[in-house]
């Protein structure tokens, strides 16, 4: 499978690599390890995960995600052969249990979930290390900014001063940043000068052919700032696959299971949805192939992070290479956008 630089670190990634949200809830842990030796076998070199893994986030399931990969990696003794993503998590009254929900990005807070991570993992080392979102007191669910009533305590200093010493110390090899928004990255890239041990070299957001933010609002930091995008539900949380369309009626059940699905639970999106699927048969490709080429066609993207319930939903996305993304349909994507902009706010 092709490899991609990400940054100006010497990480070189697979282009599709492995989420893994599912593992230790929907996935049972012996159908996890079973995506793991596919992905691996299929030249995957990058599995992605978080501490509050799985999703729906639960108490009595934290960490459990991490565990299934750090079991896997003991069992297979691959550990050198694969980059490990992680990410530790922001403040939230929905994860009380994370830090008491208060998990600023501070240095004793992003140790504990360091070490956490590492114990669960299995490792000593973290490759690409996360902050899963921002520690500001802003929504990463709205689409529209507005001023907070009243603003966290947060510093982008002390953040980056704990990320320089658990670099310095080797328990992370490089830094990410998740969800995070155009002035954020900025300024941690401008601390990042202060700190030359630690390297911000990536973005993790949502990309695909229904969510075209990251081009409206971070591409241009991605470029002059040589960020590498690990780009996250590229196939919009299965909307953009082959399967049978949904109804609006089966996207909001599948809403109730997983919160994220909620942003592409709407009239627009399955009407774009069902345009692209058109535009797809027309191409003779299949739509989840053509939204996985045109994610991996784009110069910022350096990996489209897939995830799947099944070994088999999985394998469909590894048995056929994503065809490159030509000019002429590329203007048939964009104008299609264009006529529905943004369907999925």
């Amino acid at each position: 499978m092709e490899k991609r630089r990400v940054g100006k670190s010497d990480l070189k990634v697979s282009v599709l690599s492995l989420g893994s949200m599912t593992f230790g809830g929907e996935t049972e842990k012996v159908d996890a390890e079973a995506q793991l030796d596919l992905a691996y076998d299929a030249g995957v070199n990058l599995i992605d995960t978080a501490e509050i893994y799985p999703a729906p986030v639960k108490a009595n399931t934290f960490g459990n995600s991490e565990l299934i990969i750090g079991d896997w990696l003991k069992k297979r003794k691959i550990r050198n052969r694969v980059i490990i993503s992680t990410k530790a998590a922001g403040p939230g009254d929905f994860i009380k249990w994370v830090r008491s929900g208060r998990s600023s990005h501070s240095k004793k807070n992003l140790f504990e979930a360091v070490e956490g991570s590492l114990r669960r993992l299995s490792t000593d080392y973290i490759d690409l290390f996360h902050l899963h979102w921002p520690d500001r007191a802003i929504d990463i669910s709205k689409p529209f900014f507005r001023p907070p009533l009243k603003e966290l305590d947060y510093s982008f200093e002390t953040t980056m001063e704990a990320l320089n010493k658990l670099t310095t110390e080797g328990k992370i090899r490089y830094v990410g940043l998740c969800n995070e928004s155009p002035w954020g990255v900025k300024k941690l890239l401008e601390y990042e000068k202060a700190f030359p041990n630690t390297k911000i070299i990536s973005l993790q957001n949502p990309y695909n052919l229904l969510n075209r933010k990251f081009e409206m609002n971070l591409a241009e930091v991605a470029h002059h700032e040589k960020l590498s995008l690990l780009a996250y539900s590229p196939l919009a949380m299965g909307l953009l696959t082959d399967r049978p369309s949904d109804s609006l009626e089966t996207i909001r059940r599948r809403t109730k299971r997983n919160i994220g699905f909620k942003t592409y639970c709407s009239l627009p999106s399955i009407r774009q949805r069902n345009l692209l699927t058109e535009l797809a048969k027309n191409q003779r490709i299949g739509l989840s192939l053509m939204s996985l080429g045109f994610v991996l066609s784009r110069p910022f993207t350096a990996s489209a992070i897939v995830g799947s319930t099944s070994v088999e939903q999985l394998q469909e996305n590894l048995t056929k290479r994503p065809p490159k993304t030509t000019k002429s349909l590329e203007k048939k994507i964009n104008n299609l956008y264009e006529e529905n902009k943004n369907p999925c706010l």
